[in-house]
Parts: structure tokens; sequence; C-alpha cells
């Protein structure tokens, strides 16, 4: 398993051994059934939410099972946490 966690709008290719993670509320607000431009500025992050496996986690209540991962990819989202939740996280 490959997590890229803190994605945003650069998921990694949909492919089942990748798991993309972002923890904006866009990607919760994503699965209401209202079309992407209702979204306004966010429109463009709508489709790409709705067009890749893109799932909603943060730091602190990011749960995977013990020994799944094979690398963990985080691009600029680590100056974004706190110490402690950085800490914890990696």
């Amino acid at each position: 398993m490959i997590v890229n966690f803190g994605c945003g709008a650069n998921p990694a290719p949909s492919a089942p051994d990748y798991v993309n993670i972002d923890g904006s509320l866009t990607v919760l607000l994503a699965r209401l059934p209202l079309p992407a431009s209702a979204f306004g500025s966010r429109a463009d992050f709508i489709r790409v939410l709705r067009t890749h496996r893109i799932r909603y986690g943060t730091a602190r209540h990011l749960k995977l099972p013990e020994g799944a991962l094979d690398c963990f990819y985080a691009s600029h989202v680590l100056e974004h946490l706190s110490r402690s939740d950085c800490e914890g996280l990696l």
C-alpha cells in the first residue's frame, strides 16, 4: 500500500495499491449531490475529488493496518501540522 497523505488536488494514480488521503473539509463536501459549479472557486478541486479515490483523513485520526504500508508520501504537508501531530503521524 502506498499512501499519498495530504494529496490535495494532486492525487497519485488511481491504482489498487495507492491510497490518496486529504484532510480538507472539501473532501467531505464533495460527497454532496451538488454540481461542482455550486462550489465556486473550489469547483476544480471538487472535480478532482470526484474522479479520483481520495479519502478524508487527518494526522490525528489516520488509521491504517499495522505493517500495511510500503510507502508513505507527504509532500508540502508536514509543515502545516503541529509538532505533536507531525510526530504522532510519523
